[in-house]
């Protein structure tokens, strides 16, 4: 089993792999020119937080809930599963200071995808726990579109699976 800081220099590799496809960073000679210091800046400029509850990369870019899914998948990670107050309240705190403000939100893994409108479940299957929802929460609840799950400053909220938001990846055991 490896730990986790080798999943995360692999992951680093990873990412560095992705951006040189697309064109966002320059392309090195090869793996084995893949050096510490260019993981640091990577690590520092790719927002990824180690907190007591995991390890986190939270994304600039704003995605549509299944594109956040599949960024995230893509990078060996999955979307955050924020399904203990605690987790709920340590993944927001821990949020890049640049990110954070009164009306941030971010996906998370949950959503009513495929379920009955309102039938909020994890990617891991588990159920919401309903005191993890803001007072006013869920409010985005219909028959003409999926609610997915966002992580707000004091708990979840729904929006519309189709709007942008930013996203939190979450780095698994």
């Amino acid at each position: 089993m490896k730990s986790k800081g080798t999943t995360l220099i692999f992951l680093f590799i990873g990412i560095a792999g992705f951006f040189s496809q697309i064109g966002s960073a320059k392309k090195e000679t090869g793996a084995e020119s893949f050096r510490l210091d260019k993981c640091i800046i990577l690590y520092d400029r790719l927002n990824i937080v180690y907190a007591e509850t995991g390890t986190y990369l939270y994304t600039s870019q704003y995605l549509t809930w299944a594109d956040a899914d599949k960024y995230c998948k893509g990078l060996g990670l999955q979307l955050a599963t924020t399904d203990t107050k605690l987790k709920t309240k340590v993944i927001f705190e821990e949020t890049p200071d640049k990110f954070k403000n009164e009306t941030a939100r971010f996906w998370t893994s949950g959503s009513d995808k495929g379920r009955k409108p309102g039938k909020f479940f994890w990617s891991n299957g588990n159920a919401l726990d309903q005191s993890l929802w803001l007072a006013d929460q869920p409010k985005n609840v219909n028959d003409k579109e999926p609610s997915c799950i966002t992580l707000r400053k004091g708990g979840l909220g729904d929006c519309p699976c189709s709007v942008r938001r930013r996203t939190v990846c979450e780095l698994l055991d």
